[in-house]
């Protein structure tokens, strides 16, 4: 009977086993595989509930922003080796943003090399823009990949409109940098004061990435068979 489960069927019922004879302890290992949205969230509630009833809980899983729904401590394990433990609140606190800004200028990299700045990533890009009657923004072409810097517009003219006017094409700078950041708003914002924004999303940084920037040599030493740890 229970062969014609289906794999979220049987991750539930492994569930109610673990729970139905109100332990003081469980053990659980990647619980929420195969579930759908739904019910991950239900079973999030459930793990509230049962925390508050005094159950202690033991979750395993490489899904760590599952974890800090669940869990009041997180701890890493590489190799056998215990390489980081903190409460979810304050591995939280010490993240960061993740921040991704289009500039329509050239940067160098050493342009945001400033306190709080991890991990940064820079592309550059040209984009090429038809222009009729000089309106730069009517027709964008095909983005072309540049190592370049260009540091100001510049039209080629191709052709006349039949009124005379001419038609031409913008080559315009276009710079995506991406990064961590774990500093002050203010800072970050007075960075872009120098530049032409077109774009910037920040968001929480996720917590695989807080882990591998607080306790990256530590899982480095731990990889390399380190017995430091």
């Amino acid at each position: 009977m229970i062969g014609k489960y289906s794999r979220e069927d049987v991750q539930a019922l492994a569930i109610v086993l673990a729970f139905m004879h109100d332990p003081d302890l469980v053990i659980m290992d990647e619980p929420t595989t195969g579930m759908d949205h739904l019910l991950r969230e239900r079973f999030y509630g459930f793990l509230h509930t049962e925390r508050e009833r005094g159950t202690t809980i033991f979750l395993a899983s490489n899904i760590l922003n599952n974890v800090c729904k669940i869990c009041d401590r997180v701890a890493i394990i590489r190799n056998g080796h215990l390489v980081g433990l903190e409460d979810t609140e304050t591995l939280l606190d010490r993240g960061g943003k993740s921040v991704r800004v289009e500039l329509s200028n050239p940067v160098d990299v050493d342009d945001f090399e400033f306190d709080g700045v991890h991990a940064i990533e820079i592309a550059q890009e040209t984009e090429a823009v038809y222009s009729m009657n000089d309106d730069e923004d009517q027709f964008p072409a095909d983005k072309a990949r540049s190592d370049g810097h260009e540091d100001r517009q510049f039209v080629s003219q191709e052709s006349e409109n039949v009124d005379g006017s001419a038609v031409g094409q913008i080559i315009r700078p276009r710079t995506t940098v991406q990064f961590t950041y774990t500093g002050e708003y203010d800072a970050l914002f007075e960075q872009f004061r120098d530049y032409t924004v077109t774009d910037l999303n920040i968001v929480e940084e996720p917590l695989e990435e807080i882990f591998t920037r607080c306790y990256g040599k530590r899982l480095g030493a731990v990889e390399d068979g380190g017995s430091d740890v």
